[in-house]
């Protein structure tokens, strides 16, 4: 590691070998390097002088013996890149991560093969989690950029390839327009941004140098890639006059937790070409199960998306949206929830409804009506038809059973068991002094958690402390719309949400005609659940005292064959 280009140089010779450094001639070693076509990641000059560094050819041999081989040790070596402390720990990715863009890449790829061309550190990263899992009929020529800068750790990722057998080509911006022309596969990871600028003026020198064949790849934040942070240097790039828009063929934010060392910080994938196409496929992963059939789903759909021969509308797609591209990159953030799905027939519900009513609906009419799709995102939501407020963050040693003079208090275990509503308090005062900013419950509030899967209910009573991770969705009645949220609709909305991001919740909107039908419902239903849950506390308080009174002997029950009771 000390002289890790020499070292990596040596290793990639001892593996073209098969034989130790320390007993061969450096001439006919340096000699290898044309015959086995490696001149464009090891240099000849440069070979022969590490080669006369006695000390380092014993150590190469050693440690390719231990590895069994130099190009193994070269693996070795990568990998020990990316450690914690290890120069490339930034555009680390989980194994999940790795898995997720290589299936992506391979599908692409068998698709229509091209040749490839990856940028920068993190891309060489990649591309050597790509060699792992393809087998040797897809040895993918690989171009190498000479204006690229690189690192003295990039040369080891560049000779690991080498000696996987991936051919390794200088990269010419210049090529012939024949029949037998492939294009190529740009790929550019950047994981760690410093700079917002440098990253899209990166990502625009590439685009520039894109032929009609070509597709480019881009891994790199979130922030920057989909959300309202990078919007306004975002739309200069991808809309940068009136009658150009980039060839955004596929846009997604990626799953989270894919980033091996960078906490929470979040992922996201471009992929540019085609550009006589004017359709951009936008996915939902944020919450996407990274199973082998999901990771394969979403690698059909970026290869349906760069694909000159599949119809995009005969592809099912089951996370993404086809949007038109110059309406699509226009806007603040670049995703779209998933699909909301083929709402049922009313008749059916009808059916159901008298199936499941048990006096309930007493004095309300119920009849089949023309259905209508009234969704919208969760951060729509949140300007003009609700507001979400955070839970505070009270210590569990303040908790106790509620008293005069306290609060009742909402947690996680309250929204997912309500029989546990009004078990848990805190004194009033002693909220003030511990959570001085929390905010009671208003009466018709949805209480709701995401953390280790979604739950919701309505506080009908309201005046209730929430304690964080729960939150509160407070809905609003404003006039100036002809639909509006209502609590009950809102909390099944987010008790039927498969992930936790937000950004891809959906909630239904009311027609205003329906409101009073829908609080009147939900009224009935909260008050026949309340009166269920006594019944239970009644059940449980009789069990106890029958089991403690018969146990200690202070009560005697016999029981006789008309499965009466008799207790005394």
């Amino acid at each position: 590691m000390q002289d890790i280009e020499s070292a990596s140089g040596l290793l990639l010779l001892h593996h073209i070998t098969g034989e130790p450094l320390a007993e061969s001639d450096p001439i006919d070693t340096v000699l290898a390097i044309d015959a086995h076509g490696i001149g464009s990641v090891l240099d000849p000059a440069t070979a022969f002088d590490a080669l006369g560094d006695v000390a380092l050819r014993e150590a190469v041999d050693e440690l390719a013996e231990a590895a069994y081989s130099g190009g193994s040790a070269l693996q070795h070596v990568v990998d020990s890149l990316i450690a914690p402390s290890g120069p490339w720990a930034g555009e680390a990715l989980t194994q999940t991560g790795d898995d997720l863009l290589t299936t992506a890449i391979i599908e692409v790829q068998r698709a229509e093969p091209r040749e490839i061309a990856p940028s920068g550190s993190g891309s060489l990263l990649l591309m050597n989690a790509l060699a792992k899992r393809t087998d040797e009929r897809e040895r993918w020529t690989i171009r190498r950029r000479a204006s690229s800068p690189e690192h003295s750790c990039d040369q080891v990722a560049w000779r690991s390839l080498a000696a996987q057998e991936f051919p390794i080509e200088p990269y010419t911006e210049v090529r012939s327009n024949t029949a037998d022309t492939i294009g190529v596969l740009h790929i550019m990871q950047w994981l760690s941004v410093s700079s917002d600028s440098e990253f899209f003026d990166h990502v625009e020198n590439l685009l520039m140098d894109l032929s009609e064949l070509d597709l480019l790849l881009v891994v790199g934040p979130a922030n920057l890639m989909t959300d309202r942070h990078g919007a306004s240097r975002r739309r200069r790039l991808l809309l940068p006059s009136e009658s150009y828009t980039a060839p955004l063929r596929y846009v997604a934010q990626l799953p989270k937790g894919l980033s091996r060392f960078g906490g929470r910080r979040r992922l996201a994938v471009w992929v540019f070409g085609r550009p006589s196409s004017t359709w951009t496929v936008v996915g939902s992963h944020s919450d996407t199960r990274t199973d082998v059939a999901a990771r394969e789903a979403i690698a059909a759909d970026i290869a349906t998306a760069v694909s000159n021969s599949i119809d995009l509308y005969a592809h099912a797609f089951r996370t993404s949206s086809v949007l038109k591209s110059d309406v699509f990159l226009r806007q603040s953030t670049l995703t779209a929830p998933p699909a909301t799905g083929v709402p049922a027939d009313g008749g059916e519900r009808l059916a159901r409804v008298w199936e499941l009513d048990r006096g309930l609906l007493d004095g309300i009419d119920v009849s089949v009506a023309d259905s209508q799709s009234g969704h919208v995102t969760f951060s729509r939501a949140l300007r003009g038809f609700g507001r979400d407020l955070a839970g505070a963050r009270i210590p569990d040693e303040h908790l106790d059973i509620p008293q005069t003079g306290w609060v009742a208090v909402i947690g996680s275990d309250q929204v997912r068991d309500p029989m546990l509503l009004g078990r848990s308090g805190i004194d009033r005062l002693t909220l003030e002094e511990v959570a001085p900013r929390s905010t009671l419950t208003e009466p018709g509030d949805v209480v709701y958690v995401t953390v280790g899967g979604c739950a919701a209910f309505v506080d009908h009573h309201g005046g209730h402390a929430v304690a964080a991770p729960a939150r509160i969705f407070r809905c609003k009645d404003d006039a100036s719309h002809d639909r509006r949220l209502v609590p009950a609709v809102v909390a099944a909305n987010i008790a039927s949400q498969p992930g936790s991001d937000r950004s891809t919740w959906q909630l239904q909107t009311v027609p205003v005609d329906a409101v009073p039908a829908i609080t009147e419902i939900a009224q009935r239903v909260a008050a026949r659940k309340q009166s269920l849950l006594n019944q239970l506390r009644d059940l449980e308080a009789l069990a106890t005292v029958l089991t403690e009174g018969l146990s200690t002997g202070s009560l005697t029950a016999t029981v006789h064959t008309s499965h009466t009771t008799k207790a005394e």
